[in-house]
C-alpha cells in the first residue's frame, strides 16, 4: 500500500501504527501455504479392514480437528461437572 508520502507501508493500521495483528495472521497463512504445498503427496491408511487413500494435508487437517474435538470436549465435561458441584455446594452452604 502506498500512503499519501510516496513511501510503502507494510501492514500499517489507519492511525499509523503497526497491526501486528494483521502481521500474526499473514505469516500463520504463509506457513499454512508452505505446509500445504510440501504434503500434496497421497497416503494410504489402514484401520482394521478399512483401507482409505487421500491427500496427506488432508488427513493432517483431519487428524487437527479429531484433537481440537477431543480436547474441547473433555475440557467442557469437566468444566460443567465442577460448576454443578460449585452450584450444588453454594445451596448447600446458603441452606
Amino acid at each position: 500500500m502506498l500512503g499519501v508520502t510516496g513511501k510503502e507501508e507494510v501492514a500499517v493500521h489507519r492511525n499509523g501504527k503497526v497491526s501486528w495483528r494483521l502481521i500474526g495472521v499473514l505469516v500463520l497463512v504463509l506457513l499454512f501455504v508452505v505446509v500445504v504445498l510440501q504434503n500434496t503427496q497421497v497416503v494410504r491408511i489402514q484401520l482394521f479392514f478399512w483401507t482409505l487413500s487421500m491427500s496427506r494435508i488432508i488427513l493432517l487437517c483431519f487428524a487437527l480437528l479429531v484433537g481440537f474435538a477431543v480436547g474441547y470436549f473433555t475440557t467442557g465435561w469437566g468444566n460443567r461437572r465442577a460448576k454443578g458441584y460449585l452450584i450444588r455446594r453454594a445451596k448447600d452452604d446458603s441452606s
